[in-house]
Order: C-alpha cells, then structure tokens, then sequence
C-alpha cells in the first residue's frame, strides 16, 4: 500500500520489532517541503475555505501537513513533496466530508498508481481553477 506497488510471489512482511524500529528512526526526521507542495496546501485550504459548506479551520489545514509529513517519513522520501500532499488530501476528502468535491473510488485512490495520477491531475485542476 506504502509505495504501491504489487508482490506476486513472496509476502514481504515487517517483524514488529523491525516496524517499531523504523517508526521510531523516522518520527524525528524533519521533511522540507518544495514549493509545489506549500503552493498545494494553500492552495487548497483557501479552495475549502472558499467553498463556505463546511468548517474548515486552521486545525484542518495543520491535519492535512502532519498527513503529508506521515506519508513522506514513511515512504523514506527526502522531501515532502506534492504526491505525499495529495496523498493527504485525498484521505482527508475520503473522510471527513461526505460531500465529495472530487469523485474517487477510496480503494483504488490508495493503490493504484495509473488511478492515482489519473485523480491527482483532476484535484490539482479543481482546487486551483
């Protein structure tokens, strides 16, 4: 699910001690994040904002940048870049707000990358029109 990407042969899987392990290496590693990221977080709390049928408050946007952070730790990403952004609002999207403002199956939306990239354009063009 992390990076997406099938296993068809072997389960890879993580011993406890190994996920407690990793956890705890990267709780502390501060992410920088590229313009384009900072640009899509803020861009899409004033889209929210804009939208008036839901509270959306500084909590939320402060939400959506610890999901981000999250995402990119655990993808041992140098950077917080715009996918672990998206990633976040996406999550976001699929829970707390019934009323969607972008379509997306939330099975597919986590694993899929051709489905993912597909949304991910669709989102950026919403939020930013």
């Amino acid at each position: 699910v992390l990076n997406r990407s099938e296993i068809k042969h072997k389960k890879q899987q993580w011993n406890v001690c190994a996920l407690r392990d990793y956890l705890e290496m990267i709780r502390n590693d501060e992410k920088d994040a590229t313009i384009e990221a900072t640009d899509l977080i803020d861009t899409y709390f004033k889209w929210r904002k804009a939208q008036k049928t839901e509270m959306f408050t500084i909590r939320n946007l402060e939400s959506i940048l610890r999901l981000s952070e999250s995402h990119a730790k655990l993808l041992g990403k140098n950077i917080l870049d715009e996918d672990s952004v998206l990633m976040a609002i996406f999550l976001v999207e699929s829970s707390l707000w019934g009323s969607k403002r972008i379509e997306f199956d939330k099975k597919r939306i986590f694993i899929d990358e051709e489905y993912f990239n597909e949304k991910k354009k669709e989102m950026i063009t919403i939020i930013r029109n």
